[in-house]
């Protein structure tokens, strides 16, 4: 969100973004992180991702893939 909201202009309405996100959906943005639920996930994984992208935040990709419970993971640059 952090990153759209910078790209759009509206980097510094994050928190009524938040707001809208959690009236609409039910969920705060920090609530959707996949860092909460990357634990759960016990099955092969293989995650492949840009690097360079204008939309990647390598540090997160990292953090997600880390945290994820399976044994049998993959991260895959391209």
């Amino acid at each position: 969100m952090k990153t759209f909201a910078k790209a759009q202009g509206w980097g510094e309405f994050l928190d009524v973004l938040d707001e809208e996100q959690n009236r609409l959906g039910g969920f705060s943005n920090k609530d959707t992180s996949p860092h909460l639920f990357a634990p759960a996930v016990k099955i092969p994984t293989l995650i492949s991702q840009v690097h360079d992208d204008a939309w990647t935040i390598p540090e997160d990709v990292q953090t997600t893939f880390d945290l994820l419970g399976s044994e049998d993971k993959e991260l895959l640059w391209i």
